[in-house]
């Protein structure tokens, strides 16, 4: 017969068991939804890379005609100066 001794170390130890499947079952769990949510953060991040890369493109196309337009016009200052 069960005394009240191996009782109570029997739902120490069946106490104990649940404990560590929580843990693993949760941590499992967690795991998959992290990853889930870096794997969309990648997807923004790649997608506000190539809209930042479109965007320094098009600030260096505006930048170079401004400054050959800039040259162009110096340029026909300095030849109307000179004759």
């Amino acid at each position: 017969m069960l005394t009240i001794t191996d009782i109570f170390c029997l739902y120490k130890v069946v106490g104990v068991a649940v404990g560590v499947l929580g843990i693993v079952v949760i941590s499992c769990y967690a795991k998959r939804e992290l990853n889930l949510i870096i794997a969309e953060q990648d997807e923004q991040d790649d997608d506000e890379q190539v809209e930042l890369g479109q965007q320094e493109v098009i600030n260096c196309d505006i930048e170079r005609i401004d400054s050959t337009e800039i040259i162009s016009d110096e340029r026909d200052t300095e030849h109307k100066i000179g004759t």
